[in-house]
């Protein structure tokens, strides 16, 4: 009986570790509520938004970008 032709792999990109990933995440979600706090610190200096307006515009935006990226890490099973 006639074998089936054995094909080469090809090499795809070198592989992460999934703990540098998960850190890396972990980063991005520090970064985005840093960013976010500090963007609206600087509309309330500006006279934009008044305190109590920005306290719940930090928490609102900082709980939907920590969303998005728990979401992410659950789709990649990370």
């Amino acid at each position: 009986m006639p074998r089936k032709k054995t094909t080469k792999k090809e090499e795809g990109p070198p592989m992460v570790e999934k703990n540098n990933v998960s850190a890396s995440m972990n980063e991005i979600k520090m970064l985005l509520n840093d960013k976010i706090a500090e963007t609206i610190a600087g509309l309330v200096n500006e006279n934009t938004l008044s305190r109590e307006s920005a306290e719940r515009a930090t928490a609102v935006l900082q709980a939907a970008a920590t969303g998005c990226v728990d979401t992410i890490r659950a789709n990649r099973g990370l």
